[in-house]
């Protein structure tokens, strides 16, 4: 009866314990957001699951009703935050696979697949990156004033590009990228930049059809599964041509650049293209050794923000180049490569 009486009140003290341990982690997150995103989440009415890398780190999925949150229980910290887009895991519970931005995939019969793209590989070919830290706890963070914004944010926020789940066998996540610097640049700079045929509604969406797209046009110009910053710039170089454009761009890889390159660009209204490392795999049909998760990006806001342990550095509200995902915020210090361009 001791032993039983013992064993009971363990595993309450277990229970108590872990609910205590969640909590603090809830009102934690709840000041994080309040803190560095200036919004109030109502946690009473959200959905949490969790999902691992393939380093198998764990992180936190929260869904808000209107939003979302990714939170690395390793580093302690909101990797992604939106309080507009739904959540890419959205419908599902279980084998829950996160990757870094643009990498939400859930695992199935050995395969992970990515939930935007719906591109597939086998688990037996796929190679993580290290990129992410071991445990680590930030604290103390603050926020300046020290914001940078493009002039015209709407024209991201409203955004319905091409949605690159038409073509699972392309990596075009750059182009798309690309397609959104021109389309910005001619809706309210430069009207030559882009053919009218390639908006769809009349706050310049670009057409939804990937084959009748700005994004799939760029693509074929310089096919490539997968790119970096100096691919879309040669991609640019051929575009410009072609449609006797005068143009100035930007491109750097990673140590080339910094926060204040990209913050720079943004004080003059030019938006960036971020592309974001994930992990490489072996192409099942030919054996060469891939990257995917250079996930192409468009950056239109930073805010500088000061924790004890990352120090300083700015976070950036981005578009993530599928149709919904215009308004999420990334902390993470993964950019593997920048670009951006102008009209001269």
């Amino acid at each position: 009866m001791k032993k039983s009486l013992i064993l009971f009140l363990s595993i309450l003290f277990l229970i108590f314990n872990h609910t205590t341990m969640l909590t603090d982690l809830s009102s934690k997150i709840n000041n994080e957001v309040k803190s560095i995103y200036n919004k109030n989440q109502n946690i009473s009415n959200c959905i949490d699951k969790y999902a691992y890398d393939l380093n198998n780190n764990k992180y936190l999925i929260r869904e808000f009703p209107n939003g979302y949150l990714i939170y690395s229980m390793n580093e302690k910290k909101i990797l992604e935050y939106s309080d507009s887009t739904k959540s890419p895991y959205i419908n599902y519970n279980i084998n829950l696979i996160y990757q870094g931005v643009g990498n939400y995939f859930i695992l199935e019969d050995n395969e992970i697949t990515n939930l935007l793209t719906l591109k597939s590989f086998n688990l037996n070919y796929v190679k993580a990156s290290p990129v992410y830290n071991d445990y680590v706890e930030t604290t103390n963070i603050s926020t300046t004033n020290s914001s940078t914004i493009i002039k015209h944010p709407e024209f991201f926020y409203d955004f319905c590009n091409d949605n690159c789940s038409g073509d699972p066998n392309r990596g075009i996540c750059g182009y798309v990228g690309l397609a959104l610097l021109l389309g910005y640049i001619d809706y309210y700079k430069s009207s030559d930049f882009m053919n009218d045929v390639y908006y769809a509604y009349d706050k310049g969406l670009f057409n939804n059809n990937v084959s009748f797209s700005l994004s799939y046009y760029l693509y074929c110009l310089d096919p490539k599964d997968g790119t970096t910053a100096i691919d879309i710039a040669n991609v640019m170089k051929i575009y410009a041509e072609e449609q006797n454009l005068s143009y100035t761009d930007f491109c750097r890889l990673f140590l080339f650049f910094n926060d204040n390159t990209i913050n720079e660009a943004l004080e003059n209204d030019i938006p960036v293209e971020l592309f974001v490392n994930g992990f490489t795999y072996v192409d099942d049909k030919t054996g060469e050794i891939k990257t995917l998760g250079n996930h192409a990006v468009v950056a239109y806001s930073s805010q500088f923000i000061v924790d004890d342990l990352y120090g300083a550095r700015n976070i950036y509200t981005v578009h993530l180049g599928w149709g919904g995902y215009g308004n999420v915020t990334i902390d993470q210090g993964l950019i593997g490569s920048i670009y951006y361009v102008n009209k001269k």
